[in-house]
């Protein structure tokens, strides 16, 4: 039951890559992209990245197996979305800040350093002028995108996404070791209290 996750920025042969695919259960990135899918009969999710704030902008995808809410949303505002809408949030992980075209990474070490394209290990981060670092990970087409510094984690309030209304959860696992992802992944099933550094993101303090 694997989904495939589309890039933000839809490559141009994006038809012939996915004509290469046995997968026919998509995670559409942007509203550019679901021509495409829906002429192939393909199964479609919709990622946060749509922005989908309110029932009636949900609506506007009845052929969406599921929907991702924007990550900007309150827990009082998520309430309001209808419960007749299959529905998720993303209740762990780094959410990303922005996207670049050129490589910082690239421009960091005087050039490309080669992992990108041979194993994709490129890494790296930015820090701002308080000290904090936020993590760099290598896209397709020597993108970058830059992560939040604190993951979002909701492992212990799990009880009020499901008074929202929330049909499904999404860990999205970005710059994680394969231990961290085991551990975080028992934390949510046994709706653990998290430790180290971490942000409820908007879902209690949202913006207007």
């Amino acid at each position: 039951n694997a989904i495939v996750v589309l890039p933000r920025i839809t490559p141009q042969n994006l038809g012939e890559l996915l004509a290469e695919l046995p997968a026919k259960r998509f995670l559409a990135a942007n509203i550019g992209q679901l021509r495409l899918l829906r002429e192939r009969g393909d199964r479609i999710f919709l990622d946060h990245t749509f922005h989908i704030f309110n029932t009636r902008a949900a609506k506007e995808f009845p052929y969406a197996e599921r929907i991702t809410l924007s990550a900007e949303l309150t827990l009082s505002q998520i309430r309001r979305v209808s419960p007749d809408t299959r529905v998720e949030v993303i209740a762990y992980g780094r959410l990303p800040l922005m996207l670049t075209e050129n490589c910082l990474i690239q421009n960091a070490h005087g050039g490309c350093i080669g992992k990108c394209k041979a194993k994709g290990l490129c890494r790296g981060s930015v820090t701002d002028r308080t000290g904090t670092v936020f993590p760099l990970r290598s896209l397709p087409g020597c993108r970058n995108e830059l992560l939040n510094s604190k993951p979002v984690v909701m492992s212990d309030k799990l009880d009020d996404l499901k008074r929202c209304g929330v049909n499904a959860i999404r860990l999205l696992f970005t710059d994680e070791t394969p231990e961290v992802c085991a551990a975080v992944l028992k934390n949510y099933k046994t709706a653990a209290a998290p430790t180290g550094d971490f942000t409820r993101g908007k879902f209690y303090h949202g913006v207007e």
